[in-house]
């Protein structure tokens, strides 16, 4: 693993647009605005709430934060140091996912999708400071960024996320695969989609939590058969468990 690998997590409302057109009746206090306000107030204590189920047995729970929200969607950010945090950590996202599509359904007929990516740090992937913004999580300090293909990557797949279940990254299936533990995320190769500016336009595979039962070998081959498209692959693996 480098130095620092950041793991990514995005809770999007699918449909949102939609949504506010076929709810706005023009008053001063919008008809669309109720699931909107919930989603924001209630998803960062729903996911706080499965990690600490996830981690109950350890010594200390993983920070994990809010890195943006842009529009109707809420991405986290942390930075596991082994494959076991990192597992525990998107376990308790793919449950936050699954558990608050269906308190979406039910209460306002939307729906949620989410996205797991990893972006290990330098080389192609860096983090900036951007001096004139403070950060909400550390007020001393500037607003940090982070630009390069792995981070975006993830954007590009979650429109690819079902309701109610979470896209991964097949960089982030690999590592965990190749530490020898999927847990309990049950993945399903759905489907190979170009994402738009990424891999030159090759069919990238398309990875679902809860959507099938692929095994650690599965994911290993599946990465080694994309990755044999390119001379210079790029690949990441744990060194601590």
């Amino acid at each position: 693993m480098t130095d620092r690998t950041l793991l990514l997590l995005s809770a999007d409302i699918a449909g949102a647009t939609a949504y506010k057109q076929t709810h706005s009746a023009g008053g001063s206090t919008p008809e669309w605005l109720e699931p909107f306000v919930d989603f924001f107030r209630e998803v960062p204590i729903v996911l706080m709430g499965k990690l600490a189920l996830a981690f109950a047995d350890a010594d200390l729970i993983p920070e994990l934060r809010v890195w943006r929200v842009a529009g109707d969607e809420i991405i986290f950010l942390a930075e596991p140091t082994s494959s076991a945090e990192t597992l525990g950590i998107v376990e308790a996202f793919v449950a936050m996912v699954t558990d608050y599509d269906d308190r979406l359904n039910d209460r306002h007929q939307l729906h949620l999708r989410g996205g797991a990516w990893v972006a290990p740090l330098g080389g192609e992937n860096i983090g900036i400071e951007i001096l004139e913004m403070h950060s909400a999580a550390a007020a001393s300090g500037p607003y940090k960024d982070y630009l390069g293909p792995d981070v975006d990557s993830g954007f590009r797949l979650l429109k690819h996320a079902p309701h109610g279940h979470t896209v991964l990254s097949l960089k982030l299936a690999a590592a965990l695969a190749a530490a020898g533990d999927l847990g309990e995320l049950s993945l399903g190769h759905c489907d190979d989609q170009p994402l738009r500016g990424l891999f030159g336009g090759k069919p990238y595979p398309v990875l679902i939590s809860n959507r099938g039962i692929m095994i650690t070998t599965d994911v290993l081959a599946l990465e080694q058969r994309f990755l044999s498209q390119f001379e210079r692959p790029s690949v990441l693996r744990f060194t601590t468990h």
